[in-house]
Parts: structure tokens; C-alpha cells; sequence
């Protein structure tokens, strides 16, 4: 078994860290000269170092390997160049290598449109970090166009000024006023504090939002499907966070009721009880509120906003939306999409879907068969339908703007089977 000490020095001498200079006409040390390995430098390949093998989800103490890290492990024959088992490197003896798949590496930097699923804050508040939750309009008003986030994100319980200013990323993550606002505070559900009661339905503030700055496309998700107000003990849900990202949770309780504690303008803490809320297993963390909470057809059933180490606990969305006179955007907004709505879709997210795995090429198809649409959609062609990773899954929907309001075009994922030269 390699030991650390070789295993580091195999590390060094693939990056290159330990080449000596060379004299002009001496032959590199085969020690220390680094092989040619091009599997480094294969797409999909995010880095290289130095930890236990994984098997089965499960780290292997003292099993150290060379560790090559990638987006996505595929299948052999897909792979230009495959990472060997082991490296053998002269006076080294052999160094075990072990593949981690760790999926699609990103700066954590602003994204315009900013996606609801990423992290905001007020400007200059490290303290409270949540997550961009979803996009709204007031009841029967299409514009303006608002964020929704948990109260005590961006409007620090009822304690910030209406007019603040929201950045994404939130401010713990390098977001500075003025070029990363996408917003200013407006408005929020006010908390009713109570040594008994419980009063409160929703954690809930809105922000109305730069024109352009935002998408209502959740981030690795689309557009929502529409809004649902259907719960379930045993049913599962989804929900896209700024900490833990993508997560599925099973429902437990439709019904619950907690006491919960929170800054008060006095700089007290106190008790303000929650009802009619909704307790998941595990999917989040500090971090997360605001997150918005789906059902696995795609359609929004809630707001993440507080949890522990074993559950997490949503508000049901239809009391959010009374309690701020709101209305979601969502896909069920416009049903109706043309040909040249799926052919700009196409033209500015063609680059992106094409990256994804198992994509073999793009169509336009009727949106009737499993769509709220009406219309075409994009057909994306995959080799085989399975599950994948969220920052690997095809969009239900994609947005675009046309004459500066956003739309949504649906897609169709058709199996198409492996595509090849003459077949």
C-alpha cells in the first residue's frame, strides 16, 4: 500500500511542482519528470489531490489514493482517455487512484439574471444569508416584479428599512452595493410575538426587483410548473438552497406547530409561535431560507425557513401569497410558445444543454404531450432517460425575454437511444 509521503509526491510531480531545471541538452530524472497523462486533461476532470478511496458513498479510512475528481462519472466508452487504476512512477513503486465524481465546479460569484436558488443578503449584512426564493407580482398587477425571501433574511425580522438594498451574492459571499443589487426591501409579513400562541403563518418578506436583474427559473430547474397547494405525509418534495443546493425530503407532518425565537426591536429575543407548517426530513441548512420548496412535478408548495440536523420545515405557499397579496411567476402564466420562441430559447441556452451528459441533440416538438403549454417546445434528444444530478438535469422549462417581459418555453426530453456515424 502507497503511503502518504509517495502518494504527495506523485501529486507534486503530475502538477509539475517538483521539475528541477534542466541544463540545455540533459535529459529530464525519470523520477521526477512527469508522465504523460492525458486523462488530466480530458473534459469533466476538475482536479487532482490526495484522499481515502470512496466505495459506495462510504470513505475507506486508511486507504490513501491518488484522488482525480470529476464532474461526472461516465460510461467507458465515452471516455476519450480513462484514469487508470493505478500510476506507476520509477523509484515510487505504484500509486492507486480512485475517481470521485463531485459534479460541476462554479465560482461563487453574481450571476445575471440572478436565479432564485442562489444566495443573497441585505448589502453589508454578514449575518443573515439566505436564499433568492422566488419571483412575484402583486394579485392582478404584472408589474413590478418582487423577490421573495423569509423575513428574517432580508428584512432582519421587521428590524431593516423599507428601501434597503438586496445583493446577490448575499454579502458573506463577496456581494458589495452597488454593482451586486438586484433589489430593494418593500415590504414583509410583521411577526406576532407571544409566550403562548401561535399566530404566525409565514417568515416572509418581498424586495422589488431591478428590471433584468433576476429570472424566475430556478437554478437547475426552470420555470415553476405553477403553484400547488397539495400535501401529503410520505410525499416527497424538492427544493433548490444557496448552502446545500439541489435536495429531495420526504414530508412528515402537514401540521405542525413551533415556537420559534426572534430579534425584537428592543434588541430582546422573543417568542413568536409558527402554525401550518410543514416538517420534511433533512434537505437543508443555514443558509437555505427562503429556499423555494416543489413537489416533484415541478409546481411550488412552499418556503423553506428553518430546520436542525435531521428535519427541515417549509410554510405552505398559499399562505405566503395571502399574506403578501402575491402572485407567482410561474410556466402556467403563458401556455401558448411558437417556433421562434423555441428557436431563441434555443440560440441562448443551446451551449449550456449541450454540456449536459447524455444529450444528443435538439428538435422542435408539439408541448401538448406532458406540458402545460400549448404550441411547440424544444425536444432535447438524450441517449437514455435516468437520474441525474440537478446541475445535470434538462430544464422543464426555459425563460427567455421578448419585448422585455420573460417568458417561458417548454422542453421534452426524448430518448433517442446512441447516436452514431451511419446508424
Amino acid at each position: 500500500m502507497a503511503n502518504e509521503q509517495n502518494i504527495g509526491q506523485a501529486l507534486d510531480i503530475l502538477t509539475g511542482e517538483t521539475l528541477a531545471p534542466q541544463s540545455v541538452g540533459s535529459a529530464p530524472d525519470p523520477a521526477t519528470a512527469a508522465p504523460a497523462c492525458p486523462w488530466m486533461h480530458s473534459q469533466g476532470v476538475c482536479g487532482i489531490g490526495l484522499a481515502e478511496r470512496v466505495t459506495s458513498g462510504q470513505q475507506l479510512i486508511d486507504d490513501l489514493t491518488l484522488k482525480v475528481y470529476v464532474e461526472r462519472k461516465l460510461p467507458t466508452y465515452r471516455c476519450e482517455h480513462l484514469v487508470p487504476s493505478e500510476l506507476n512512477l520509477e523509484e515510487l513503486g505504484p500509486i492507486p487512484i480512485d475517481v470521485e465524481e463531485i459534479g460541476r465546479l462554479e465560482l461563487h460569484a453574481a450571476s445575471r439574471p440572478a436565479s432564485p436558488g442562489s444566495s443573497i443578503s441585505l448589502a453589508g449584512n454578514f449575518s443573515w444569508t439566505g436564499t433568492f426564493g422566488m419571483v412575484a407580482h402583486k394579485r392582478g398587477k404584472a408589474t413590478p416584479l418582487y423577490l421573495v425571501g423569509s423575513s428574517h433574511v432580508i428584512a432582519i425580522s421587521g428590524l431593516a428599512n423599507v428601501g434597503d438594498q438586496i445583493v446577490q451574492p448575499a454579502a458573506s459571499a463577496g456581494g458589495q452595493a452597488p454593482q451586486d443589487v438586484i433589489a430593494n426591501l418593500s415590504e414583509w409579513v410583521p411577526l406576532k410575538f407571544s409566550n403562548t400562541a401561535f399566530n404566525n403563518l409565514v417568515d416572509a418578506a418581498i424586495a422589488e426587483l431591478t428590471p433584468g436583474a433576476a429570472t424566475a427559473a430556478i437554478a437547475g430547474l426552470g420555470i415553476p410548473a405553477g403553484v400547488s397547494t397539495k400535501l401529503a405525509r410520505g410525499m416527497n418534495v424538492q427544493k433548490v438552497g444557496a448552502q446545500t443546493s439541489y435536495s429531495i425530503a420526504q414530508i412528515k407532518d402537514v401540521n405542525l406547530r413551533l415556537p420559534s425565537s426572534y430579534p425584537t426591536a428592543n434588541g430582546q429575543i422573543a417568542r413568536a409561535g409558527f402554525t401550518d407548517q410543514v416538517l420534511t426530513t433533512f434537505y437543508a441548512a443555514p443558509g437555505d431560507s427562503s429556499a423555494p420548496v416543489l413537489n416533484m412535478q415541478g409546481e411550488l408548495v412552499g418556503q423553506h425557513f428553518a430546520g436542525s440536523a435531521s428535519v427541515g420545515i417549509f410554510s405552505k405557499i398559499q399562505n405566503l401569497l395571502d399574506a403578501l397579496d402575491l402572485e407567482l411567476v410561474t410556466a402556467a402564466d403563458d401556455h401558448t410558445c411558437d417556433g421562434s420562441d423555441c428557436q431563441s430559447a434555443l440560440d441562448e441556452h443551446e451551449q449550456r444543454l449541450s454540456a449536459l451528459p447524455n444529450v444528443t441533440g435538439f428538435g422542435m416538438v408539439d408541448a401538448a404531450d406532458g406540458s402545460n403549454a400549448k404550441g411547440q417546445a424544444i425536444a432535447v434528444y438524450v441517449e437514455r432517460k435516468m437520474d441525474v444530478a440537478s446541475e445535470d438535469r434538462v430544464p422543464s422549462t426555459l425563460p427567455i425575454v421578448i419585448g422585455g417581459k420573460q417568458k417561458s418555453v417548454p422542453t421534452r426530453v426524448i430518448e433517442s437511444g446512441k447516436i452514431t456515424p451511419g446508424g
